[in-house]
This record gives structure tokens, C-alpha cells and sequence, in this order.
């Protein structure tokens, strides 16, 4: 059976510990001031990274799925198709619903009437073109603005979509070994760009741009080529052990921002320490990709079994309604709740947000059911890399398309 024909449960288990990370950052950890030199505060500055890399670590299984995908049916005369149709039914629906809510939510408010609505959920948004283009993260950048919160996530998801129309290209038409040489290349160059973009223009431009955030889809398209290598899976499952001490190493220089402390024996303007600042996030793809090659090298664990939990793999199924709702869920009950942007300080406020998880949890399950897995179903019944079969009774195999005719 093809690859792209398996469905592995630890990697909609990983969707979901990334759905959890970026609900746990945005709903507490990133908006939480506690005061310096508390408890509070130092556990805080020591997750961060890690809570912050839920995108992180969507981009790493997006690399890894799509360029799987790709060096699967990189053959099929239906290649371009088929991946473009998929992608728009698995995309644009949720897409669309999102910004017909955001564009009704400014058709209806009172003026003056949502201040924490107009500071924060609503505010200036980015030109319209960029939306419909999957451009908003050049115009953040060119605006050195997150703009409106209600569609700020879709920032990382202008990424994905440059990312869709360039890789089906490179895959098609180089070898296996070239995309793992490009790959290599684009994951050293990364943290580099993104030096020089935080220096010379702004941290937008260095956080939301695809030269920037490159290492994170790369690290996964270089897993998904090891997995595809009998010979490179067969190395790692011997050395399963030392990549198990390298994740754990990885998340210790994560966790202890050493990095970034290392970075202050420099001059702070310096492109060594700026470099330094950034260098975590690549520390942070990589931690993320060996998990992800760890599903497939201790495949009876502890850790596979987590991820295969039902409460992460349901998790992963509505993860990205999740993403997509999450903030405009968020900040429309903080705002009428407690008339105040998100914020996590009080108990009022952990429980508005609590509130907030759950309702998040239910759209995303009644997107999912409803909207989202029916146009999935509907799109691979249309479009497929491959001419289905079936068994006729001779043994001959038909073309789907003579089904009715054998039955004939």
C-alpha cells in the first residue's frame, strides 16, 4: 500500500499536542505578566520557546506529510491536480468561513461600542488582496503589524500556501538525493535569513516570511526522506538511543534559553548575538523533527502510545479549525465577559478562558463534522493520483470508470 494511502494515529496525536501548545500560549502562558524574580515568571521565560514552536512544529508535519506525498506520487499524470484540488478543499473552507465572520463581525459593531473589539480583535486590517492571495505575511511585514487578531493566524497559513506552490515543482522535476541536499541547504540558510531580516528590517519580517521559517517544513521533508530510505531507516533504528539523547539535549538548550544566554557576552547589536536570539527556533524544528522521526523508529513505546491516545488524535482531527478559531473565540468572550482583551491574571480570567477552550473545542468539531471531513471526502472521491481499480471476474483489474460496465 502506498504511503500516502496509511494513516499513522501518532501523527494526527502530534497535530493535537500542537493544537494544545498553541491554545495553552495564547490563552495563558503568552498572555500571562507575571512579576519578575517570581516562580511564575521563571517557568514562564523557560517555556516560552517551547509553547510558542506549536507552529513550529504544524510546519515540521506539514513538510513531512506534503513532501511525502509529493516523492510518492511525483509519477502519477494527475500529480499537479490532484494535490492543488486536495489542498483548496482542505484549506479554503475554513478559510472562508473565517473571514466572512471577521468581515461581518465589522459590519455589525456598534462604533465605539467594542473598545477591547477595535484595539485588538478588529483593528486596521492588512489590504484585502493580501488575504486572497496568501500574502498577509509580506504585508505584516511591510506594516510591521500583526493587524487584526481575528485573522492573524493566517499568517503561518500564507506560509504553507507559498510553501504548496513551490515544492510539487521542485519534487517533480529533481532526484530524492537533491531534495535532501536542497533541504539540508534551506535548514543552514534559515536562521541566517532570519538574522539579517530581524537586523535590517523588523521582527515581523523575520518571524512571518517562508526564507525565514524554511527549516521548520524542510527538517520534515528530510524525514520523510529518511523513512523512504530503507537503508537511512535502518541506521536510525540502530541508533534510536542517541537520537533519543539528542531530543532530550535539544530540549534542555530549549528550555534553558542557552542560546539566548550565551548570546549576551556580545554586543547586543551584534549579528552573532541577534543571530544567537533566533538560533532557538531552529533548535526548536529540530527537537520537533526527531520526535517526529521517533514515531517511526520506537513505533511499541511509551511516547507512541500517548499519541495515539484518543484524546490527542482527536485533538489533531479538528486541530485546524482550532488554530483558525481559537483568537476571535477568545477575544469575543473576554471582551463581553469581562470587557477587556485577553489577558491571564485573575481567576476570572483563567476561567473565561477555560470557557473559551471549550467552546473552541465544540465549533471545531461541528466545523470538522460538518463542513471540513464532507468537502475532504468529496474532493478525494474527485480527484485521485491514480485511476482506482476493481477486480473483475475474469481477474482482469478495470478501471474505475468500467465499474458499471463489469457489473454490467
Amino acid at each position: 500500500m502506498p504511503a500516502t494511502e496509511r494513516r499513522v494515529p501518532e501523527l494526527d496525536g502530534l497535530r493535537g499536542v500542537a493544537c494544545l501548545l498553541v491554545l495553552i500560549h495564547h490563552y495563558a502562558l503568552g498572555i500571562a505578566e507575571p512579576d519578575p524574580g517570581t516562580a511564575f515568571h521563571a517557568v514562564r521565560a523557560a517555556l516560552y520557546p517551547l509553547f510558542l514552536g506549536g507552529v513550529d512544529l504544524f510546519f515540521v508535519l506539514s513538510g513531512f506529510l506534503i513532501g511525502g506525498i509529493l516523492m510518492d506520487e511525483r509519477g502519477s499524470d494527475r500529480y499537479f491536480r490532484t494535490f492543488w484540488i486536495r489542498r483548496v478543499a482542505r484549506i479554503m473552507p475554513v478559510y472562508i468561513m473565517l473571514f466572512a465572520s471577521f468581515y461581518f463581525a465589522l459590519a455589525i459593531r456598534p462604533d465605539g461600542a467594542w473598545p477591547w473589539a477595535d484595539e485588538w480583535l478588529l483593528k486596521p486590517a492588512m489590504p484585502f488582496w493580501s488575504y486572497a492571495t496568501f500574502t498577509q505575511n509580506f504585508a505584516m511585514a511591510a506594516a510591521d503589524s500583526t493587524g487584526p487578531l481575528w485573522v492573524t493566524a493566517t499568517w503561518s497559513l500564507a506560509i504553507e500556501e507559498q510553501f504548496y506552490w513551490i515544492l510539487p515543482v521542485i519534487v517533480a522535476v529533481v532526484s530524492r538525493r537533491f531534495i535532501v541536499g536542497l533541504a539540508v541547504a534551506c535548514v543552514m540558510a534559515a536562521p541566517v535569513i532570519r538574522t539579517i531580516l530581524a537586523m535590517e528590517w523588523n521582527w515581523f519580517a523575520a518571524y512571518t516570511l517562508l526564507p525565514a521559517r524554511m527549516e521548520n517544513l524542510m527538517c520534515g521533508v528530510l524525514v520523510a526522506c529518511l523513512i523512504r530510505n530503507e537503508r537511512a531507516l535502518r541506521t536510525a533504528m540502530r541508533h534510536r538511543r542517541a537520537i533519543d539523547v539528542a531530543l532530550v539535549s535539544l530540549l534542555g538548550v530549549v528550555l534553558g534559553q542557552l542560546t539566548i544566554r550565551f548570546s549576551t557576552r556580545f554586543d547586543p547589536n551584534s549579528f552573532i548575538s541577534v543571530g544567537l536570539n533566533w538560533f532557538v527556533w531552529t533548535l526548536v524544528s529540530f527537537f520537533f523533527a526527531l520526535m517526529l522521526l521517533r514515531v517511526f523508529l520506537h513505533q511499541g513505546g511509551r511516547l507512541n502510545a500517548i499519541l495515539r491516545s484518543r484524546f490527542l488524535v482527536g485533538a489533531g482531527l479538528i486541530s485546524y479549525g482550532v488554530y483558525m478559531y481559537h483568537e476571535p473565540i477568545n477575544g469575543l468572550l473576554q471582551g463581553f465577559i469581562l470587557g477587556q482583551q485577553p489577558h491571564f491574571a485573575t481567576w476570572a480570567d483563567a476561567s473565561v478562558a477555560a470557557l473559551a477552550v471549550c467552546v473552541v473545542l465544540a465549533v471545531s468539531v461541528a466545523s470538522y463534522v460538518f463542513v471540513e471531513n464532507p468537502i475532504r471526502k468529496w474532493a478525494s472521491r474527485r480527484a485521485s493520483y491514480r485511476e482506482p481499480t476493481l477486480l473483475h471476474t475474469d481477474g482482469k483489474l478495470l478501471p474505475a470508470t468500467s465499474i458499471q460496465t463489469a457489473l454490467d
